[in-house]
């Protein structure tokens, strides 16, 4: 009830209450016993919960000038205003806004510094990791389902008495059902220091498409201080050259790997493809045979049965972005040491282009990574930053009591339970890590 987020983020609903009959509360005290559902669940759990705290809750709320009645409030107060307030546009302006009260805090709290940053080495604090994840629906009710006894599909039927079913709004994609979600997370080197820049859902399950938009949007609200962008495998080429295009490193795991360090098992064998082998000449007349596998750039050598074998993985000394047009090119400078002359050879290469070889082409950004598994701990340490966000999913089905089943039927109610879990978690990260100043922007719905 303190934390000025919470005050902050209250300031952005509607008012509530009239003059004929006020509210037993304001914005601040709806939003708090609005987190305890989330938190604690399931509304019967939240009004057991704050009937047992209340005498503790009612002078915290009046310490901070927050009103309140003499009787437990329950979470009745928090529905009423949803239904008659909260409507779809409302919650989605709520979670533009809190995207923006994040990004703020994030940059009070230390995170996203302002200066270059080293794109074989990235700092954690200028990179954003994203995830998906899925929350089934409050009810099944008029679902086709699958009737292992009657061996077909059927509707799913409702148990009610009075005739009013429990319909949700939910997305129906394949066998997976619910609602899709998207969450962005930024953290620091401090302990739990780790700041929730979002959530939003992606209808349909449709993750690529609403993580690219919003990939954008914090690019063009945090500009160079955001240099790099962590997603798991459904990252394709195409989105890895859209986001570099923003100037913002992209960072995954490369196609048909399931290790980081399944790489090093390629070392020392030889090619299965002659056609995907590239044949490089150098300026001084020196050739080289390369191949992509695993992510990386490989030399190959010829055995006693002349066959190529990947011998080696070219390092990589440099990364540059280079401005074309309005949108960015990308270099990155590999060392190639020569079988004929013993020199090391500098092979510049494009990774968002197709690159020539013996028959046809291999799709860089689709096989190539920047980043590449080899180099050290800084892919792991980069890769190993989704561990943030697949956690803000744990931390809601397992740490708090809201579990793997949505607590509303209507879609933008179920959001605004994912925004007011991601408010909550960054209210605790200010407290603990000491915010100082908070943004003072105006923020109006």
């Amino acid at each position: 009830m303190a934390s000025p987020l919470v005050h902050q983020a209250a300031a952005l609903l509607p008012e509530q209450g009239m003059t004929t009959k006020p509210a037993a509360t304001d914005r601040v005290g709806t939003l708090v016993l609005a987190m305890a559902t989330v938190l604690w669940g399931r509304d019967a759990r939240a009004d057991n919960e704050v009937r047992y705290a209340w005498s503790r809750l009612a002078k915290v709320a009046a310490d901070n000038g927050i009103p309140m009645p003499s009787d437990p409030l329950r979470v009745s107060h928090f529905t009423d205003y949803r239904r008659r307030f909260c409507t779809p546009a409302v919650v989605s302006a709520f979670g533009r806004a809190l995207e923006d009260q994040a990004r703020s805090v994030a940059i009070d709290l230390g995170l996203f510094p302002l200066g270059s940053i080293d794109l074989l080495n990235p700092n954690a604090t200028n990179v954003i990791v994203a995830d998906g994840y899925w929350v089934a629906e409050a009810s099944s009710v008029g679902r086709t389902v699958y009737d292992i006894h009657l061996g077909k599909e059927v509707v799913h039927p409702s148990r009610s008495k009075t005739g009013n079913p429990r319909l949700a709004e939910f997305d129906d994609v394949g066998r997976t059902h619910g609602y899709c979600f998207i969450d962005y997370q930024v953290r620091g080197l401090a302990k739990r220091l780790i700041v929730c820049l979002g959530v939003e859902p992606a209808p349909m399950g449709d993750e690529l498409t609403t993580v690219m938009a919003g990939v954008k949007r914090h690019r063009q609200a945090l500009g160079e201080r955001f240099g790099v962008f962590v997603y798991d495998g459904a990252f394709s080429g195409k989105h890895h050259i859209e986001v570099r295009e923003l100037g913002v490193l992209s960072v995954n795991k490369p196609k048909g790997t399931k290790s980081l360090s399944q790489w090093e098992k390629l070392r020392n064998t030889p090619t299965t493809n002659l056609n995907k082998v590239i044949d490089w000449t150098f300026d001084t007349g020196c050739t080289a045979q390369l191949e992509v596998a695993a992510g990386l750039m490989w030399q190959l050598t010829t055995d006693i049965q002349s066959r190529f074998v990947r011998t080696r993985v070219l390092d990589r000394t440099a990364v540059r972005i280079v401005a074309a047009g309005d949108r960015e090119r990308w270099e990155v400078d590999l060392v190639v040491r020569c079988e004929q002359c013993g020199q090391h050879h500098t092979l510049t290469v494009d990774p968002n282009v197709k690159m020539a070889t013996r028959k046809g082409t291999v799709n860089l950004p689709e096989q190539f990574r920047i980043l590449a598994a080899n180099g050290g701990d800084a892919m792991r340490t980069t890769y190993g930053l989704r561990n943030n966000s697949e956690a803000f999913h744990r931390q809601l089905k397992t740490d708090t009591n809201y579990g793997d089943r949505a607590g509303s039927l209507a879609r933008h109610h179920v959001e605004l339970d994912m925004l007011l879990f991601m408010l909550a978690k960054n209210a605790l990260a200010w407290a603990e890590h000491g915010g100082t100043i908070l943004a003072r922007q105006n923020y109006s719905l």
